[in-house]
């Protein structure tokens, strides 16, 4: 099945949750799975790409375990993929943005941990000595007392993602001297500091352009306007109901065009020019 021998095909066949995890990972187009050489590489998934280090292969429980977690970010997305810098940004202030890229980024480990328990659950692993949070610091019992909350309907799923990635901010990936939500930040300040940058570079086309909308928008509607007042007074008129409805198109994607631009002329203005 997975093409990582006996052992782990037999472990995945006892896990319903995985089966169906890895059927929908080989549905999205391009996902595959490669392995580093590097020794001081970590294990991480990006688009639908997982590239797994060499130690995750020390057993086949610690493989299953890997893959669960990195499948699932793939499968189950990331909220801050999919989305512009400028529609993540929108009217936010550094610090509202900061907070909710950090904030998606546990849901997301919340997510892959949640299905992390339910696979380990269901091969009988003891989800108390969970990869990298098996430090005796407690974290193992709270992911279970979490988990059995979520299984017997005392939380919903949403609950109980949020509770799991909640546990993650201070938690250090792959023992690392950073912790999560540090590593997240340091993220969050990245895309915020190129969307700045992206912005400031292209303001006077930006607003040159917007310029230009806007004068299109009153010359287009003015010129709506007297169309409408034409087809008061002869609806029949075919030269008044045609400029208006080429107007109506033109206004439409001159609106559309303006919503792409005067927001991150918006948003620059009042929060990213600030230092």
């Amino acid at each position: 099945m997975t093409g990582f021998g006996g052992k782990v095909d037999a472990l995945a066949e006892k896990s319903n949750s995985f089966q169906k995890l890895w059927n929908d990972a080989y549905k999205l187009k391009g996902f595959r799975i490669d392995i580093s050489d590097d020794p001081n590489f970590s294990t991480s998934a990006s688009g639908n790409v997982i590239t797994l280090n060499k130690d995750v292969f020390s057993s086949p429980e610690n493989l299953i375990d890997t893959l669960t977690h990195e499948i699932t970010h793939v499968v189950y997305r990331n909220p801050n993929e999919g989305l512009s810098l400028s529609s993540l940004i929108g009217g936010s202030s550094r610090e509202t943005f900061v907070n909710r890229f950090v904030s998606n980024q546990l849901l997301d480990e919340g997510e892959a941990k949640l299905m992390e328990i339910q696979v380990q659950k269901e091969i009988g692993v003891d989800i108390t000595a969970l990869r990298d949070m098996s430090d005796g610091d407690g974290t193992g019992k709270r992911l279970s007392e979490i988990y059995d909350r979520y299984s017997s309907g005392a939380i919903d799923h949403g609950a109980a993602r949020q509770q799991i990635g909640e546990l993650f901010r201070n938690t250090n990936p792959n023992h690392m001297d950073f912790t999560y939500e540090q590593l997240n930040t340091k993220a969050a300040l990245n895309n915020w500091n190129k969307q700045v940058a992206f912005v400031k570079e292209n303001l006077a086309s930006f607003e040159k352009q917007a310029d230009y909308l806007n004068a299109e928008l009153k010359a287009k509607t003015g010129s709506l306007e007297r169309s409408e007042a034409r087809l008061a007074t002869n609806p029949s008129d075919a030269i008044a109901l045609a400029n208006k409805q080429a107007v109506t198109t033109a206004i439409a994607a001159a609106r559309t065009k303006l919503l792409t631009i005067q927001p991150q002329i918006d948003w620059y203005q009042k929060y990213g020019s600030k230092k």
